[in-house]
């Protein structure tokens, strides 16, 4: 038997997404042209993740499991409505730089990103400190550029554990075929990057 609410809320929902597609200025507008536009709002960001290591935000919140850290307006256009919904679901994923540890990155995008959205994941930037794990990274089959940094400066030889990292990288990368760049990041990078999200020595 049909639930006569059901079928009401339904065809509000498809009355509204074609009120949205005839009305709205966005949606009118050609499909290239928006594209245009989501990326120059969605793109360029930093995603921190906190999952073993928390950040001074998760320890406040004394959050559990993995959560992803990004500006709020790099995700809030994808929120507006079904249609921009479809339209930009692999867009964040895709344009943004995801930062963290090794053992952080990969557990956190298994566990929160569906594997359209994991195989989409295009830029990362891996903390490398002495938990190193970079086995499973040849999963994230869009990987395209990949930037090192060692949470360990002062305790080793500079640049030393940054070239150790980068070249086990290449080897784990080489395995999936992925044409990722791998490259190692300068201080000033690093502390930008992790500029309110994470103090390091």
């Amino acid at each position: 038997m049909v639930d006569p609410v059901k079928v009401a809320v339904i065809d509000d929902r498809n009355s509204l997404t074609a009120r949205n597609l005839r009305e709205s200025p966005l949606l009118r507008l050609p499909a290239e042209l928006r594209n245009a536009i989501y990326e120059l709002v969605i793109s360029g960001h930093i995603m921190h993740i906190c999952r073993l290591y928390k950040c001074t935000t998760c320890k406040a919140k004394n959050t559990s499991g993995s959560v992803i850290h990004c500006n709020p307006d790099c995700v809030a256009i994808t929120k507006t409505c079904r249609q921009i919904n479809a339209e930009t679901t692999l867009l964040p994923v895709m344009l943004n730089t995801f930062c963290g540890f090794s053992y952080d990155i990969l557990s956190s995008l298994d566990s929160l990103l569906s594997q359209a959205q994991s195989d989409s994941v295009e830029s990362i930037c891996v903390l490398a400190n002495y938990r190193l794990s970079l086995k499973g990274y040849r999963t994230l089959l869009g990987l395209k550029k990949v930037k090192i940094a060692s949470a360990l400066r002062g305790i080793f030889y500079p640049g030393t554990t940054e070239r150790i990292v980068a070249n086990k990288m290449i080897v784990e990368l080489s395995c999936s075929g992925a044409g990722s760049h791998v490259e190692i990041i300068t201080d000033k990078e690093l502390q930008d990057i992790c500029s309110g999200w994470l103090k390091l020595p």
